[in-house]
């Protein structure tokens, strides 16, 4: 991001220099070279964005597939402990005959 930064800083430059009229073919080339690279940088951004978009939605189901799977041992696990303290409860309250 710095370096599209610093072309936008030029590219600004180049458009202020343009009304001046001085040296207009150097800054015209300069002009161009710069928005080429504005041009790379951005086919660049935009053939990363699905690799991103699909990360995003891997990382998503990952999570969601990880809290059903926490919350489902933790269901079980207190399912299993309210059971041993229900049946110690019970056999403490009516003790077998």
């Amino acid at each position: 991001m710095v370096e599209f930064d610093k072309i936008s800083e030029r590219v600004a430059q180049h458009r202020s220099k343009k009304d001046v009229g001085d040296g207009t073919f150097e800054n015209l080339c300069e002009y161009a070279n710069e928005a080429k690279k504005v041009s790379e940088i951005a086919q660049n951004i935009r053939l990363k964005v699905p690799h991103l978009v699909g990360w995003d939605k891997r990382a998503r189901i990952k999570t969601i597939v990880e809290k059903v799977v926490l919350v489902g041992f933790m269901a079980i696990v207190t399912g299993i402990v309210v059971g041993v303290v229900v049946a110690y409860i019970n056999h403490w309250l009516f003790p077998p005959k």
